[in-house]
């Protein structure tokens, strides 16, 4: 287990990265993440849980009320569930709105801004082509966060996990930057995202998490921050930020979108060779936090796929050399959304400012 606690205005965020136990069931998984958080006085706002989401032939159900996503991310070695990734908030009043077919918001608010993590967000027209059902997550998105008093103008985070990427990405990518064009999101910052193959319970073609942060005052600032090594994702038709990075008073947070071996051209890099595309990608978030005065230590929750499982080992000795041998980090089996790359990572770091 791996737990950090964000400070903000008169509230804690609590993050945790739980790995599970082979035996342990994806429900099982998310009732004992939760049950940390309640030891440490803390409520649920979001949870995302990387497993067989039809282990033995049974699809997974979640707890009804409870904000969380189940998506597809086999473990790496053994086991049904890869992992939980869960945030609370500590000191603070939480309020939960639940939107269409599962979608949930929770929301938190303090003297700077309203901070909203929504989950589990799915399309209900399953027969639906896949465009349409993307078109149509973005819009249950949009409309459980309306619940919150808030728009996709607010978005600065975004998760897709998308059921057969590597047949309609394309598609998906004209979906959003069709929709975001709508809404007037390249207006402002375009959030960062995570993009990966992965299927869920309900077998829609997507599910989607965001979170969005509305300002009450001149404190908060979001700004979008380039990747060193790599040209933006808009120069090849991705809608999405390479990170961000969120101001408030006390704490900097820095937010990096999922990560593969991409080079400045926009090309796959190191095709064929995992270790190589791992030491790359790694090089290209590593750019990125110190770009932003930050380091390995600074990391409060990561996510690693790999498209191969047995490719994970590679990664454990790469974070020693690296000095975090002790990263809070999810690693799930997962297609990338080209066919030539084998990892991808995103992750979230902090620092008191």
């Amino acid at each position: 287990m791996n737990l950090r606690i964000l400070p903000h205005d008169g509230w804690e965020e609590i993050v945790l990265a739980l790995p599970c136990a082979p035996g342990e069931s994806a429900s099982e998984a998310l009732l004992r993440a939760v049950s940390v958080l309640h030891r440490e006085d803390a409520d649920l706002l979001r949870a995302v849980v990387f497993g067989r989401v039809t282990p033995h032939g049974q699809t997974v159900v979640g707890p009804r009320g409870i904000p969380a996503t189940f998506i597809e991310g086999a473990p790496c070695s053994e086991g049904l569930v890869a992992g939980v990734q869960v945030v609370g908030a500590r000191g603070v009043e939480v309020a939960c709105y639940e939107g269409e077919y599962g979608a949930m918001a929770t929301v938190v608010e303090d003297r700077h801004a309203r901070w909203a993590y929504v989950s589990n967000v799915a399309p209900s027209s399953l027969w639906a082509p896949p465009g349409m059902q993307a078109r149509e997550a973005f819009e249950r998105a949009e409309a459980t966060l309306r619940l919150a008093g808030m728009g996709f103008e607010h978005v600065y985070r975004t998760w897709l996990f998308v059921e057969d990427i590597l047949g309609w990405y394309g598609d998906l990518n004209r979906v959003r930057t069709a929709f975001y064009s709508e809404r007037g999101v390249f207006r402002g910052v375009v959030p960062a995202s995570t993009g990966v193959g992965a299927s869920n319970p309900v077998g829609a073609a997507l599910t989607m998490d965001a979170l969005a942060v509305s300002p009450l005052d001149g404190r908060i600032q979001i700004r979008p921050v380039e990747s060193p090594l790599q040209c933006s994702a808009q120069n090849y038709g991705s809608s999405f930020s390479r990170a961000l990075e969120i101001v408030e008073p006390g704490l900097r947070r820095l937010v990096v979108s999922g990560t593969a071996s991409i080079g400045r051209d926009g090309s796959t890099l190191c095709v064929g060779d995992v270790a190589a595309q791992t030491d790359w990608t790694l090089d290209v978030v590593e750019a990125i936090l110190r770009s932003r005065a930050m380091d390995w230590s600074d990391v409060t929750r990561a996510v690693a796929y790999f498209r191969n499982p047995s490719d994970w080992c590679v990664l454990p000795d790469r974070w020693v050399r690296r000095g975090a041998p002790d990263l809070p980090v999810i690693t799930a089996a997962s297609v990338i959304c080209r066919d030539d790359l084998l990892f991808e990572i995103e992750l979230d770091a902090a620092r008191p400012d």
